[in-house]
C-alpha cells in the first residue's frame, strides 16, 4: 500500500527560535519496540496470524503473476495440530530474510497500489499467538527452512537447512496450534479469508466449491457467517464500527467492496479499519449507492395488479424482502439510507379509492361474511359454539403473516339460506380440515346505522361523511371489487350438485348402519326381545355442547351377558341424565357405564335385583368401592395440590433424608394415579362432590386400605411438621450436587429436632474413635425417635 507522506506542517510561532530536535528512535529502546509490534500489536492473535500470512501469500503470486491458489490447511501432523499457508509465488532466499524478514519496519509494499502492507510487520504476526513457528522458503532452486522465534533479549530467526530443490518458488508458513485453539483457528479461517480469490482450503468442514458473489458496491461469500454489514477493503474482511459513523447496525450478510484506492486505511495492525472524516463519508457513501442498488430492485419486483396475497403482504408487513441469490433479502433496515423512494404497489379495477386506503378498512373484511360451519378432523362444527381458529384474512387469501409463513389458503364454500344433510356429509367425504361454510353478508350491509344493534354500516367502512354523496357508490364499488377479489376462488354451495355414486353409496351404508344396530325398532331393525334391557348409554362429546360432559346414545343389552360381563351400572331415569353427567368424568369408563332409562325399564330392572345395576341414588348413598374410590382419591388430589412442593420432592431431597417418609407419599401417589380422574370445573361438579363429601364424612365411607396412611399424612405436614412444605419450596433453586447436599443436610436436622425418623446413615459418622460405641439400629433410632 502507498502511504501518505508527511508534509511540513504550518507553525504558529512567537518570536526567534533558539533550537530544533529532529525526533528519532532510540535504539537501545529496540527490543522492547520489537515486543509490542509482535506480541502485543494484535487483540486478535488468530485471525490476525491467519490474515497476514494469507496476505503475504496472495500478495507474492501478484507479484510473480502465479494466478494458481495458494493452500491453507488445519490438519493433524505427526507432531500434532498445525495451521500453515503455501504460496508458489517469488519466494525467499537466505539474503531475502536476512534483509527483510528479519528487518520490523522493512516492507516491499510501501510503493505498490495493490498490496495491504507497508510496516513490515505481517511475516511477524504468529509470534502472537505462539513463541515460535516455522516457515519453509524455496528459490532458484534452494530450499531452506527457518524458525523464528522469542529469544531471551530480541526475536530470532535460526536457519534449520539447507538443500536443493526441483520444486518451484514458494514460501510456507507453519504455526503448531494448541488442540483447544483448533475450532478458533477454523472460524478465523472463514471469516478472514471468505472473500479471498485463488485459496484452496484443506480444513475440515469447508468445501472448496462455496461461490463468491461481486456487485459494484457489495458482495457475498457463501463461506461467511456474519449477519451485519461489513467491509471488504481489498477483499479483506472487517466488521464495520457502526457507533464511529453515528448509524443502526444493518443486518445483511453483505460486504461493502472497497479497492486500496478508496481512501480508506486500516489500522497498523490490520484488525480494524481508521475511520477517519474522510473514511466516513467514503463508507456512509458506499452504503448509500448499496441502497440504491437494492430500492431499485425491489422497484422492479412490486407489480399493479389483482394478486391479493402479494397486496395484503406488502401493507400488512413493515419490513420488506428481495429475492437475492435464491433466497428472502430483508433490506428494511437498508432502506432508510436510499434517496430514492420505494413504489407501493396499487390493484387494478378501483375507481376511486386505492388498495392502501381500502387496507386502512380491513378490520371490516370479515364483517362482511358470517362463518356457520367449521371443519376439523373431518367434523362439521357449529361456529356460534366453537372456537373458529382458522378465520383471519392472512388463512383467507395464504399471505404470510408476522409469526409464519404462508399458509395453504382456506376452502370457503358459501351459501344463502342453510345447507342440508346431504351435503354436509358429502363435504365430510372430501375434506378434513381447513374448511369453512359461509353466510355472505354484503347485502345486508346499511348505509347508516338504524340503531345500536347495527354492527357494521357503509359509513363506518368508509367514513363516507368526509365525502361527496356522488363517490359513495363509487367507494362501495371499489369495496366490493375488493371482496369479489377475495371469493374469486369460494365454491358457491347452493350450485353444487352431489354426485350420484356417493348418493348411493351413502344410501347402502345407511340401510346396513340401520339393520346392525341395536335398539332401534323398525322395519329393517330388530325389535327388543325377552331378556334385554333398553336404554341411553353416555359416551364422549364430539364437540362442545354447553358444559355438558357426554351424551346419551340409544343401546340394548342381554341381560344374561350384562350380569356376567364383570362392568358395573349405574342408572338414572332419563329426565336425570344430568346427574350422571356430572359424575361421568370421574369414574373409570373400563370398569363403570352410566345409563338412562325410561320409568317403565327401571321398574321392570329394580324387580330383578341384578347385582352389578346400581341406581344413582343407591350409588350416592356411599356403599360401593366405586364411590369410596372416588372420595378417596379426591381427597389425595386435594392434599397433593395443597402441599405440591412436598410431592415434588418426595424421590429427590426427602427419599436422601427419609425413605420412610418417601415411601408413604408415594402411597398416595399411586392410589391417586390408579383412582382419580377429574375434579371437574363446573358448578355440577362441585355440587357433586360436596354431597359424595357429606356422605363419605358422615358414615366413615372412605376405602380404608390407604384413607388412614392419608389422615396420618395430613396430621404430620399440616399440624406436625408444618415447616416442610415452606421448606421445600425454597430449595427448587438448588443448581448442583453441592447444594443439594446441603440442603439434604438441613431438612435432616430439622427432622431430627421435631423427632421424625431419618435414614440411618445421618444419625451418627463411624471413625476411628467411635469403633467402641454401640452401632446404631433400628431399636435405637425408635427410642430416639418416640
Amino acid at each position: 500500500m502507498i502511504i501518505k507522506k508527511q508534509k511540513e506542517a504550518k507553525v504558529l510561532q512567537v518570536g526567534e527560535t533558539e533550537s530544533s530536535t529532529k525526533m528519532s528512535l532510540d535504539m537501545d529502546s529496540a527490543q522492547i519496540l520489537m515486543q509490542m509490534l509482535s506480541k502485543n500489536l494484535y487483540s486478535d492473535e488468530v485471525g490476525s496470524a491467519v490474515r497476514e500470512c494469507a496476505s503475504n501469500a496472495l500478495d507474492s503470486h501478484r507479484r510473480a503473476g502465479v494466478t494458481d491458489p495458494i493452500v491453507v490447511s488445519l490438519r493433524v501432523v505427526d507432531t500434532g495440530w498445525e495451521f500453515s499457508v503455501e504460496d508458489f509465488g517469488i519466494g525467499l532466499n537466505h539474503q531475502d530474510v536476512e534483509n527483510i524478514i528479519s528487518k520490523y519496519g522493512k516492507s516491499t509494499k510501501r510503493d505498490s497500489a495493490n498490496e495491504l502492507g507497508m510496516m513490515g510487520l505481517g511475516f511477524k504476526a504468529p509470534l502472537a499467538y505462539c513463541s515460535s513457528f516455522y516457515f519453509i522458503a524455496r528459490k532458484h532452486g534452494m530450499e531452506r527452512k527457518y524458525m523464528m522465534y522469542e529469544g531471551e533479549e530480541v526475536n530470532t530467526i535460526d536457519l534449520l537447512y539447507s538443500k536443493p530443490t526441483s520444486e518451484r518458488n514458494g514460501v510456507k508458513v507453519i504455526i503448531p496450534v494448541k488442540s483447544w485453539h483448533v475450532s478458533n483457528f477454523a472460524t478465523k479461517i472463514k471469516e478472514q479469508l471468505c472473500y479471498f480469490e485463488n485459496v484452496y482450503f484443506d480444513v475440515e468442514d469447508i468445501d472448496n466449491n462455496f461461490v463468491i458473489h461481486r456487485s459494484e458496491y457489495y458482495q457475498f461469500s457463501e463461506l461467511c457467517n456474519e449477519t451485519e454489514m461489513h467491509a471488504c477493503l481489498d477483499n479483506v474482511y472487517y466488521p464495520i464500527d457502526w457507533s464511529k459513523l453515528d448509524m443502526d447496525r444493518i443486518k445483511m450478510p453483505l460486504g461493502l467492496r472497497f479497492s486500496l484506492t478508496d481512501n480508506l486505511f486500516p489500522t497498523p495492525n490490520r484488525e480494524a479499519l481508521r475511520y477517519t472524516a474522510d473514511a466516513k463519508e467514503v463508507i456512509k457513501s458506499r452504503i448509500q449507492d448499496v441502497a440504491n442498488h437494492f430500492v431499485d430492485k425491489y422497484n422492479e419486483s412490486v407489480e399493479t395488479g389483482t394478486d391479493l396475497k402479494s397486496l395484503y403482504e406488502y401493507y400488512n408487513n413493515q419490513e420488506r424482502y428481495i429475492k437475492h441469490l435464491g433466497s428472502n433479502l430483508n433490506i428494511s433496515e437498508l432502506i432508510k439510507y436510499s434517496n430514492k423512494t420505494i413504489v407501493k404497489p396499487d390493484m387494478v379495477g378501483l375507481n376511486s379509492m386505492t388498495f392502501e386506503d381500502l387496507y386502512k378498512a380491513k378490520d371490516y373484511w370479515l364483517n362482511c361474511f358470517n362463518v356457520k360451519f367449521t371443519m376439523k378432523n373431518g367434523k362439521l362444527h357449529n361456529a356460534d359454539k366453537t372456537y373458529v381458529s382458522n378465520w383471519s384474512i392472512s388463512r383467507l387469501i395464504g399471505a404470510a403473516g408476522r409469526y409464519n409463513s404462508s399458509p395453504d389458503p382456506l376452502k370457503v364454500y358459501y351459501y344463502a339460506d342453510r345447507v342440508g344433510g346431504v351435503m354436509k356429509d358429502y363435504l365430510r367425504s372430501q375434506h378434513q380440515n381447513n374448511v369453512m361454510l359461509v353466510k355472505m353478508k354484503t347485502d345486508e350491509i346499511p348505509m347508516f346505522a338504524s340503531s345500536t344493534l347495527d354492527p357494521i354500516t357503509w359509513e363506518r367502512i368508509l367514513k363516507l361523511t368526509n365525502e361527496p354523496k356522488d363517490q359513495w357508490p363509487v367507494k362501495i364499488g371499489d369495496f366490493m371489487t375488493l371482496i369479489n377479489l377475495i371469493t374469486e376462488d369460494w365454491i358457491d354451495l347452493d350450485s353444487m350438485v352431489v354426485p350420484q355414486d356417493f348418493l348411493d353409496d351413502r344410501k347402502k351404508k345407511k340401510i346396513q348402519n340401520k339393520s346392525n344396530k341395536p335398539g332401534l325398532k323398525g322395519d329393517s331393525g330388530r325389535r327388543k326381545v325377552s331378556g334385554e334391557m333398553s336404554c341411553k348409554q353416555a359416551v364422549d362429546l364430539l364437540r362442545y355442547n354447553d358444559g355438558r360432559n357426554c351424551k346419551f346414545e340409544s343401546n340394548i343389552y342381554d341381560l344374561k351377558k350384562l350380569m356376567k360381563g364383570g362392568k358395573y351400572f349405574i342408572y338414572a331415569e332419563h329426565e336425570n341424565f344430568l346427574d350422571l353427567d356430572a359424575l361421568y368424568k370421574h369414574i373409570n369408563h373400563d370398569t363403570t357405564k352410566l345409563i338412562t332409562l325410561s320409568p317403565r325399564e327401571k321398574g321392570q330392572i329394580e324387580k330383578l335385583e341384578i347385582h352389578n345395576l346400581i341406581s344413582y341414588e343407591e350409588f350416592m348413598k356411599g356403599k360401593t368401592k366405586t364411590f369410596k374410590r372416588i372420595v378417596t382419591s379426591a381427597k389425595i388430589d386435594t392434599l397433593i395440590n395443597k402441599y405440591s412442593d412436598i410431592f415434588e420432592h418426595r424421590n429427590t431431597t426427602i427419599k436422601k433424608a427419609s425413605s420412610d417418609l418417601s415411601i408413604k407419599l408415594n402411597n398416595l401417589c399411586i392410589y391417586k394415579d390408579k383412582h382419580y380422574r377429574s375434579h371437574g370445573y363446573g358448578s355440577r361438579e362441585e355440587r357433586l362432590y360436596e354431597a359424595m363429601y357429606a356422605v363419605a364424612d358422615k358414615h366413615d365411607l372412605y376405602d380404608m386400605k390407604i384413607y388412614p396412611e392419608f389422615l396420618a399424612m395430613e396430621e404430620l405436614i399440616t399440624n406436625t411438621i408444618p415447616w416442610l412444605d415452606i421448606l421445600l419450596r425454597r430449595f427448587h433453586t438448588a443448581n448442583n450436587d453441592e447444594d443439594n447436599k446441603m440442603q439434604v443436610s438441613v431438612l435432616v436436622d430439622m427432622m431430627k429436632y421435631y423427632k421424625q425418623k431419618v435414614e440411618l446413615e445421618h444419625y451418627i459418622t463411624i471413625t476411628d474413635e467411635t469403633e467402641d460405641l454401640e452401632p446404631v439400629t433400628d431399636e435405637l433410632v425408635r427410642e430416639s425417635v418416640f
